[in-house]
Order: C-alpha cells, then structure tokens, then sequence
C-alpha cells in the first residue's frame, strides 16, 4: 500500500482541510492502493455520479491559523472529467456559506500538444454539485453549483477559449453568409449561468432558478475516435453557447502519431430546452447521446449539424426508432410529403418520445429527443444521395416515374431507390451555397438498402461501398454524356451525387470528412474547351510552348469530376485560305483530359502564314465532338537564322586550323535546332573572301571545305584548313538549305592575320598615327568597307619592313587611319616614304579590281611635310675650341672601335637576312574568336597595336629554333621603295 504523501488529500488554496472530493470515476484501474488513489492512468468513464445523503458537516470555516476549510472540493489533478454530485437530505452546524465548496481552476500546463492540446480540457469547467432538496446550499427547493465554463473566454490566449474557436459552420447562415456570435449567443458558458449568483470563494454560481440540470455525453462511436479531433463543440440553447475540448491523453508515447485523445464530451444542459450541436469538422458516422443519472422525464432537444446528406438513422436501447416524417411499409421504408416545407412539422420537441427524429436534409439538420431513460445512437447510413435541379414546377414531377426510370437505367431493385424530399422554389428562402431558380424544384433521391431494426444487425439488402463507388462512376458518366437526361426524360440543370462513406479505420474517410459538399459533388456537364495558354512566338518547323485547355461548364467552371470513362481531348489545325497544305505535326495530337486538363506539347506547323486557329474537341467519349475550344487567331512567322563564326584571330603560314559555324535563330541566342523541321537541311561552306587582295595568298584544304549543320544544335565544324602566306585574311561563310534554298544565307569570318614561321618582333620604340585619304571613295560602301581595311593592311605589312602596322580603320569616305611602330629612324623612313609616294601620286592600291590613289597624307593629325628644328641659341659659356677638338676625336676612336665589333659580330652570325620569312616585323593581333553575325558589320574596328602575351608565346613556340643571337641587335631601317602601281 502507497503510504507516502502522494497517497494524502489535498489540501485547499489556503492550506485548510478539505472534506469530500469529486469521485473519480475512470475507465480502467489507476492501481490503488498500490500505487496512490487519486493517480489517473485512463479516460474517465462514461458515467458517474457521487451521491451525498443524510450527512451532517460541522465547523468548515476558517481556521485561527487563517485557513478555510471546504465541504467539498473538485480534483486538483484530474483534467479529463468530474461527474456530477447529488445532495439531499445535508445538516450543516457551524458552517460557514464560503465553504461550502471550491472549485479548481484548469492546469494551463497542460496545454500542450502531448496532453489537453491547444485549450483547457473539461474537468474544472463541467463539474456539478447538484442540491436535490436545498438542504446544502440553503436555497429551498433545490438548484445546482455551476462551474465558470465561459472562464477566460476572450481572455488569457494561453486558454485558447473565445469566439474563434466556435465552430465556423454554426456562424454561417443557409446562404452562406456570416451570423455575428451576439446574435445567436449574447451569453457564455452553461445555460442560465446569468440567473444565478456568482460565489468567489467557490469559484461557481450558486443557481436557484428551478432549472433542472444534467450532465449530457456526447460520444463518437467510430473507430477513429482517438485519432480524429472533433472538438471543440459547440452546444448553443436559449442564447448561451458553451465550448467543450474532451479529455486529455492518456498515452506514453512521445510521438506526435501515437498520441491519442477519446472523442467523448461532457456537457452541462437545463432540461426542458433545446439545443443545437455542432463539431469543429465533420460531424462522426456513428454518434451515441447519454443524459447520465436522469430519469425518462428529464429531456432536452437537438438538432445536430451534418454535412453529408446521407440517411441518418436512430436506435434507442439497440432498437430502430423510424423518422417522424416516415413509416414503414413492410420492410420498405417510405417518406412522408409535409404539408409545411417552410416549418418543422415533423420535428422532434421535448414532449417526444425518447429518439423521436427528423432528418432536414436541405438545411442538413438532425432533429432528435433524448432523454435519461436510454442512450440515443444515431448512425449514418451508407448510400448515395442524389439531388436533382429539374426544370419544372412539382406539379409536373412525378416521383414514382423518376425512381422506376432510375432502377431500369442502373439496373437497381426499385425498393432501394427513394426520393426522400421535393422542394419547389417557394418553399425555402434561404440555401447554403445555391438557390432554387425560378421555375425549377430540387429533388433528393437516396439509393441503398433500408435501415436495419436492430443496431446489431446487418444490412443485407444494402449496397457494398464497392457497388455504391461503381454506381455513382455510372450516374457521372451517364449525367456528363446527357444520357441519363434523354433516359428519364427530365431536363435537369445540375445533378449532385455523394460520396459512399468508407468505414472510419479507411484512410479515405479521413479525406472525405476534411472536405464535404453538402450534397455530395456537383456533377458539372462538360460544355466547352477553354484555353488557358494561347500560341504565342510561333515559327514555322519549330515546336511551340506547350497549349492547355480546361473543360469547362456552361458558366466556364472547371469539370474535374469524372466517373469511369476516359475523356480525351484532340487538336487540329484550321489553316487560313491558301494555306490548306499546311499541316499541324510533332506532338502528340490527342491528350488525356486530367482532373479538367488537358496539356499538348511539341505541336508544330509546317508553313508560315496569318490567320491560324487551333480547334480542340472531346474525342472520348463517343458523341462528344460537339464539346469544342478554339485558340484565339495567331501568325506562323517564318525562321530567320543568324551565324556565330569560331576562328583564331592570328595563325602563321600554313598552320591547320578549324571553322566553328553555329546556326542561331535570329535575334535570339537560341541554338538553331531543325530536326523537327520536316525535310530541311543545312549546311556550311567555307571559302576565301574574294574581294579582298591577298598578295598570293590562297585557302588550303586539307579535306574539305564544307560540313552538314547538326539538327539538334544547329553547329557544324570544318577542320583541317590552312593559309598559304603572310596577309590578313576574311573567310566567306555560305550557309545553303534544302529543299528549299531561299533560307540559305553567307556571311564573313572576322580577320586572321597570318605571319611567316621564323619572324621576330621588332622592338617598338616610337608609334605614329597616320591618316591617308583616298580620292574616289564612290564604289567603296560600309558592305566592303572591311574589305577595303584588309586590303590596305595587306598592302602595308609587305611594302614596309621592320615596323609594325596596326589598327587599320577607314570611314565610308575611305579617310584611312593607321599607326606605324618601330625604331624612331625607321619609322621616320616609313613617314617619308609615304610622303613622297603622295606627293608623286604613287600610293596607290588594287581593290575589287580598281585602283585607288591617296592624295592626303597626315600625322599626327598634321600634314605638314616635314618637322623643323628651332635653331640653338650661343652660349657664352660654351667651352673652346681646342677642347671640343679634342672630345671630337675621342669619340672617332670610340666609333671605329663600335664598327669594328659590329662588323666582327655580323661575320660570326651570318647574314640576319637570309631570306623573306624572317623578317623582323611586329605581329598585326585581332580580338581572339571575334565573330560577326548575320551581314557584314558597318566597320572592322582593329585592335590595339600591343600584342597579347598569349599570342605572342603560340606563335613564337610554333616557330623553328635558332642558333642563340647577340643581346643586341641592328635595327636596320626600313627602305623607302615604291608601291608598285
């Protein structure tokens, strides 16, 4: 036995005795008097109650030490539930009225995921002592100590009790519009609480009124009871509406999967009133209403919210109570028509039999009486309800001809086929989510088997969940294709069917109860393909971004629903006049439709042109291709290519080198790809640009000087080729198509300079801007203008020797710019020689087969003809001749000295001159891979005189080796000559 302090009752807030505790009635054994007696280890049990009778209490008050004693007293550590105290027949002496009773306010420790979860559990807020006679709380008759449920409504967050917690479809009229919580429950907590007088050293109201007071339980029976959160519910009568969150968890798992919460509610109620019921999510298949402890006369009323419309069907002590609106005929169960559609004549009051029942299907309302001779289970019934919107008036329906066409149609026994109500415009106003058109009456249909007489029993004229899914895959399909219109020869202008219900251990339940339509889903009728993307871009032979196309309704909502058959959406292609050959091909040209979609990809078009249309229709089912989409009227263009050119930008003679070619779509940098492209060809040819002079410069190829264009990435190589001699050079690049050669265009490579295998570079000391102006600039436009550029840089690097020419740059008025680097004499020569090949009209080049002369000449920007030395002042202070003579001489003897080793170097060297590859000149360096796209560029702007490290060591590494040289060379200057024309 637990003798330690744990086994002890508790004491009050003040550290006074207490003298009864609320029982704690519990499920399984907490293990006492092992282990302590007040431990909890399992949920509360259903029922309860602690009867006090014919005892006297003495002396509770407050103590000399200033603590106060308490009669009774709630259970400081249960938080699952306390069941009711009944009272009579109590002598007080010496009591005082502040203590009577206390009781505890929650534990917001246990608010957390592993316990109460996100507000207070129940225990302190629907706990009762209930006088029978008035004999303990001293108030005649009778009343009842009343918790304050409503304690921190609005309040302490930590509680997670206020008005957002009331479950969203209780604040929601029939329309769907938003009712304010004070129009329907100005007042909080449990009924009547306003009435009564409010004991702060209770914490309770003490309630005199006369109302009668019962504990309701309030338990769901399905199998995901543990798993499934149901609270808070909400009980709403007489203006007050009250929050209950269930038990805790029992559970000793730390995972967030295994914990586990009982779906069993306590709720306080006053008898002889009438309340409504609603949970935070879906209400549960089985549900099971107790009044603990009352006897047959104490009833109340409900009406509990669902929202599937399925037969609901009620038993009292195992036994079926049938419907207030029905009756049955045999074993068939056949519905009342009401007189009243807009009232409640067939509803239940609290002066109805215990399990009296009517089920509003159209405002999805439970009506049910319960009272405390017997627990009340109400059991959702497994079937498909089916609600049509038909186009008529009730006097032209006719019920028993719409049943009977069904059960020929779907093959179904008639009796399992019921309408169960008619509503004609006029009778309701209100409705959630849709309204009854003018001219029109909803009818609900149930298809299933008819309720058992006993719970226990099973259905054995039902239909499995497996035959419901099939039936209601067939009502789909027969209302999307209009056959079930031609067959029942009704118009209808919508058609709902619902869900079968999966047993709640099925993880599909868990789905259908996080998201149900009131009666079932709306069956859409399938009207018209709307696009969602249009073409857009289009090129002809090239696939365009993929088109989507919904299925829509008649008001352009989305169908998603289908039963079994297999939707399939096709396109084709409307070409404008003229254009009738052209052709729609690539992709595939039918598509799934999925969920309402349907998605084509890779669609191409042959041929371009204006005025195309796509045209989609339904060619699954069979008789659907009236059900069709066109895209808005879009242009084919036709595909333009442009050309990136890979080349080395300086080689030297007769060194291999390749092309590179990359076709791109024009304007874009999008590889060129045509493999879709029906019958195309391309390729690449390369060939020496004509235009330019090259002084016996020619192309080599090795194999060949052409390749086939890839399809996939528009790329095509020529290897293996080679220039024969020092020149800047320019490539043609012809680009041909086949069958059809007017998409085949030429272009040019940028320059490749070319440079003899053995030459130096000569040392740059001094550079020089030169300008030469052509006379006859009429024939030389900005097409060939890089041409002419070549042509003179060519001209240039083989007249002069031993300088370096660069940056060759001409305007369309053929003003040639151009600088000249070397030794400071030889490019002084260089200057000169130009000079005079101007002034005696010799400087003349061979372009395109004309000559052209230049006839200006500046440097500098001057074009002045020679650069005067100012003349030197006399210095007086300057030293006598006999001194100068003598440093005059020395330096004779110093020069003979210098010539002699000069002239001793060079015969040990050999001539430096052997033969014209191995002249000593700078290198003329393009940009590395420039490329030009599309036609020839406006000007070739050349690049800067200095030559790329990079380059340099290539060039000079592809060179032969020589014999090692002396440190210092002889610059030789460059000799003036003519230019040959």
């Amino acid at each position: 036995m637990d003798t330690t302090v744990l086994s002890r009752s508790w004491s009050s807030p003040s550290g006074g005795s207490i003298g009864i505790a609320f029982g704690q009635f519990m499920s399984a054994t907490n293990n006492a008097p092992k282990k302590p007696w007040k431990g909890l280890m399992s949920y509360n049990s259903n029922r309860g109650l602690t009867t006090i009778s014919d005892v006297t209490f003495a002396n509770f008050g407050v103590k000399c030490n200033g603590k106060r004693d308490y009669i009774i007293s709630t259970s400081p550590s249960n938080e699952d539930g306390q069941h009711p105290i009944e009272t009579s027949d109590i002598n007080l002496i010496n009591v005082e009225e502040d203590s009577k009773l206390f009781f505890h306010r929650p534990n917001v420790g246990k608010i957390n995921s592993a316990d109460c979860v996100d507000m207070d559990c129940d225990a302190k807020k629907k706990c009762m002592v209930k006088d029978l006679d008035g004999t303990f709380l001293e108030i005649g008759s009778g009343g009842a100590a009343l918790p304050q449920s409503e304690w921190e409504w609005n309040g302490d967050p930590r509680r997670g009790l206020g008005d957002y917690r009331i479950p969203k479809t209780l604040l929601t009229t029939l329309d769907g519009a938003r009712i304010a919580v004070d129009d329907i429950a100005p007042n909080k907590g449990v009924i009547g609480n306003k009435d009564c007088e409010w004991m702060d050293s209770w914490t309770a109201y003490k309630c005199d009124q006369g109302a009668n007071y019962e504990m309701l339980i309030i338990e769901s029976m399905d199998s995901d009871t543990e798993t499934r959160r149901l609270s808070p519910v909400a009980i709403l009568g007489d203006g007050y509406i009250d929050l209950i969150n269930g038990p805790q968890d029992h559970g000793w798992c730390s995972g967030y999967t295994c914990r586990k919460r009982v779906s069993t509610f306590m709720a306080l109620v006053a008898t002889d009133q009438h309340y409504a019921l609603y949970f935070t999510s879906t209400s549960p298949q089985k549900l099971r209403l107790t009044l603990i402890d009352a006897g047959p006369e104490d009833k109340i009323s409900l009406e509990i919210f669902y929202e599937i419309s399925n037969r609901i069907d009620v038993y009292v002590d195992g036994e079926y109570v049938v419907p207030e609106n029905a009756e049955m005929n045999g074993d068939d169960l056949e519905y009342k028509t009401p007189v009243d559609r807009s009232g409640c004549e067939f509803c239940p009051t609290v002066e109805s039999a215990n399990g009296a029942n009517f089920q509003n299907r159209w405002k999805q309302l439970m009506y049910v009486t319960v009272s405390g001779e017997a627990s009340v289970d109400i059991h959702m019934s497994n079937m498909i309800m089916l609600t049509f919107d038909l186009v008529m008036t009730e006097d032209q329906f006719f019920g028993e001809q719409l049943t009977s066409n069904l059960a020929i149609f779907f093959d179904i026994p008639p009796e399992k086929i019921r309408v169960v109500n008619v509503i004609p415009e006029d009778s309701v106003t209100e409705r959630k989510k849709r309204a009854i058109d003018p001219g029109h009456i909803v009818v609900q249909i149930e298809i299933g088997g008819t309720p058992t007489l006993s719970i226990n029993d099973t259905v054995t004229d039902g239909l499995s969940v497996e035959e419901l899914n099939v039936l209601r895959d067939e009502i789909i399909d027969a209302a999307q294709t209009g056959e079930l219109s031609a067959e029942l020869g009704l118009p209808y202008s919508a058609v709902y069917v619902s869900v079968p219900l999966p047993d709640p251990d099925d993880p599909a339940w868990a789905d259908i109860a996080a998201d149900v339509e009131e009666d079932g889903i709306e069956i859409k009728l399938p009207a018209a393909f709307s696009l969602y993307t249009q073409p857009t871009s289009v090129l002809e032979g090239k696939k365009m971004d993929d088109i989507q196309v919904q299925l829509v309704n008649s008001d352009g909502e989305l169908v998603s629903q289908f039963g079994n058959n297999n939707w399939v959406a096709t396109v084709e292609l409307e070409t404008p006049p003229g254009l009738e050959s052209s052709i729609l091909y690539g992709g595939s040209m039918s598509a799934p439709i999925v969920n309402g979609w349907a998605n084509f990809s890779d669609l191409i078009v042959s041929t371009p042109g204006s005025g195309y249309k796509l045209k989609f229709y339904a060619s699954s089912p069979l008789n659907m291709t009236h059900i069709k989409g066109f895209t808005d009227s879009f242009d084919v263009e036709r595909r333009e290519m442009d050309a990136v050119i890979t080349i080395p930008s300086t080689l030297t003679e007769s060194e291999s080198f390749d092309v590179k070619v990359e076709l791109m779509e024009k304007g874009t940098n999008t590889p060129f790809s045509y493999n879709d492209w029906q019958s195309m060809s391309f390729s690449v040819f390369v060939s020496l640009n004509s235009v330019v002079n090259y002084t016996d410069g020619e192309l080599v190829v090795s194999s060949t000087n052409w390749d086939v264009v890839d399809s996939n990435d528009g790329t095509s190589l020529i290897t293996n080729l080679a220039l024969s001699r020092m020149n800047g050079y320019v490539l043609d690049i012809l680009v041909k198509s086949a069958p059809d050669a007017s998409y085949g265009f030429t272009t040019i490579s940028s320059p490749v300079v070319v440079y003899p295998a053995g030459y130096t570079v000569v040392n740059i000391f001094i550079t020089k801007e030169v300008t030469l102006a052509f006379a006859d600039s009429s024939s030389v436009d900005s097409t060939n203008l890089p041409y002419f550029e070549i042509t003179l840089f060519n001209h240039l690097l083989h007249t002069y020797d031993n300088v370096s020419v660069a940056a060759v740059n001409c305007t369309e008025g053929l003003e040639c710019k151009f600088t000249v680097g070397g030794a400071v004499d030889t490019v002084g020569d260089v200057i000169l020689s130009l000079r005079e090949s101007v002034e005696q009209e010799t400087a003349a080049i061979m372009f395109d087969g004309s000559k052209y002369l230049a006839n200006e000449i500046s440097v500098e920007g001057e074009s002045t003809e020679e650069t005067t030395v100012p003349a030197v002042a006399e210095d007086p202070n300057a030293l006598p001749l006999w001194v100068i003579i003598v440093i005059a001489c020395c330096a004779a003897v110093v020069i003979i000295l210098i010539i002699i080793a000069v002239i001793v170097a060079k015969m040990k060297a050999g001539n430096s001159k052997v033969n014209d590859s191995s002249r000593s000149i700078t290198p003329f360096f393009l940009e590395e891979n420039m490329t030009y796209i599309g036609a020839p560029p406006t000007s070739t702007k050349l690049p800067q005189l200095e030559p790329r490290k990079a380059d340099l060591e290539r060039i000079n590494e592809s060179a032969p080796k020589q014999s090692p040289t002396p440190k210092k060379t002889q610059v030789e200057p460059a000799q003036p000559r003519s230019w040959g024309y």
